[in-house]
């Protein structure tokens, strides 16, 4: 009995911790489909660069690609380059790839959220990161049910 007690837990665990991971990531997901939908202004480019921080004693680097535009009268200024990029990363070679396209002072073409025109990006692609958290966070929760099936559904010995 307290093996079932805490295959129980562990399953309960991966779920909700597959469920947070898997969540984390819905909110650029949905704006990454509802894309299509938005409309495109012109902007510019106003500071582009690559922060670099140290976290948990390794270096850490994410692009920051800074731009103003303009929606309606309304002055805005947008910082996300593609859905799901803001991620840092240890591989400043990913930073770099990221602002490689981009000049400072340069026209660009800025895509918004026509409802919330704060909500822009700059490329209509997903990070390729995002599948990982959803690969994993799946995972995790997969695992979980099984555990938990295994409960449900013994196998009998024979």
């Amino acid at each position: 009995m307290p093996n079932n007690r805490l295959a129980l837990w562990v399953g309960l665990f991966l779920i909700v911790f597959g469920a947070i991971f898997v969540s984390i990531t819905f909110n650029e997901i949905s704006q990454y489909l509802d894309s299509d939908n938005w409309q495109s202004v012109q902007g510019q480019i106003t500071e582009l660069g690559i922060e670099s921080y140290i976290d948990d004693g390794s270096y850490m680097y994410e692009a920051q690609v800074v731009y103003k535009y303009t929606v309606g009268g309304a002055n805005y200024t947008g910082d996300r380059v593609r859905f799901g990029g803001g991620i840092s990363s240890s591989d400043e070679g990913r930073a770099e790839r990221m602002i490689a396209p981009y000049e400072r002072g340069a026209f660009v073409t800025v895509y918004y959220d026509p409802f919330e025109p704060s909500r822009v990006v700059l490329e209509r692609n997903l990070d390729w990161l995002i599948w990982l958290f959803v690969g994993i966070g799946g995972t995790f929760a997969l695992i979980g049910v099984f555990v938990l099936l295994s409960l449900l559904f013994p196998q009998r010995q024979t």
